[in-house]
């Protein structure tokens, strides 16, 4: 069975039950034997950029190479401990996507060195438990604390996964009303918020790729949905080299299949909406390749690189 980017397919309930059973092995030997498991880490990139850019059909593509430990899940509750779930905390801390810069200087006021020593363990155990030499984790949660990040894991590495920003909005903002029916919020408000949140996401990674060096020392790896889902091999080559992995086994015919549903948002945003969220995301949007020369002015979507 395959997995597709965006369509809810490919849900393998054997490998799901075996990596919720590794995560809940890797739980219980990070609280029995924290500080074996932390020494355990070894390698560690962090897939970053926000919801709804096909970052868990990657996941699902890297998880079965034989060199790679893929944690299974984002691991919100330890990188956020008391911002998250947002409904517990919702009378102190804003949504994630309504306002993150606050959201993760909330969160980081909150965290200490406990929480530290439990999410470093939490991912050496894991490691330890697969025995692979190259650890992944993933999270939408986490580009606004790349610092910190690096604070924690020193010689931590990041692969940026970047999705046109219009598709973003309108697949984000859908799950955010469809979550809230009973409150009958206004989609263009939730789609305008959206972008918002997308504009400020990349050019917060863009900002401290800058700052801290990341991409001039090779720390950084920069990949599009669109890439991805035309020319999966090619991408998944570049990414491999960037792990230092051996690309073979994630190039195996029809393990994973990409599909660009950017066309979704093409056909469901009119051309005022259209029009509108492409301002407010044009400085990324631009960054990325996703303008033609003109404006783009029936939104459509390239394929940048």
């Amino acid at each position: 069975m395959t997995a597709r980017v965006g369509d809810g397919a490919g849900r393998w309930p054997a490998r799901l039950w075996r990596e919720s059973a590794l995560g809940r092995l890797a739980g219980l030997t990070a609280r029995v034997a924290p500080g074996w498991s932390a020494r355990r880490l070894a390698r560690p990139h962090f897939v970053i950029g926000t919801g709804r850019s096909g970052s868990t059909a990657l996941r699902r593509a890297l998880s079965g190479h034989p060199e790679l430990a893929v944690y299974p899940g984002e691991l919100n509750r330890l990188w956020h401990p008391r911002a998250y779930p947002w409904h517990r905390y919702r009378s102190e801390v804003p949504r994630f996507w309504e306002e993150p810069r606050r959201f993760t200087k909330l969160s980081l006021e909150r965290r200490g060195q406990p929480d530290a020593r439990r999410l470093r363990a939490r991912f050496g155990a894991y490691q330890a438990v697969l025995g692979r030499p190259v650890l992944v984790g993933k999270s939408s949660m986490i580009q606004f604390m790349v610092p910190y990040v690096l604070e924690l894991f020193p010689d931590a590495r990041f692969v940026h996964l970047v999705r046109d920003g219009r598709a973003v909005a309108l697949s984000y903002a859908r799950r955010v009303a469809a979550g809230a029916a009973h409150q009958n919020p206004a989609l263009d408000t939730i789609l305008e918020r959206v972008a918002d949140y997308w504009r400020e996401s990349v050019a917060e990674v863009e900002r401290v790729s800058e700052s801290a060096g990341l991409r001039r020392d090779g720390r950084l790896h920069e990949l599009t949905y669109e890439r991805l889902c035309s020319h999966p091999d090619e991408e998944l080559t570049r990414l491999a080299a960037f792990l230092g992995v051996d690309p073979r086994p994630l190039l195996v015919s029809g393990a994973v299949a990409f599909e660009d549903r950017n066309w979704k948002s093409r056909q469901a945003l009119g051309g005022e909406v259209m029009a509108r969220l492409t301002e407010i995301m044009r400085p990324g949007l631009e960054r990325h390749g996703y303008l033609g020369g003109e404006g783009d002015p029936e939104g459509e979507s390239r394929q940048p690189g």
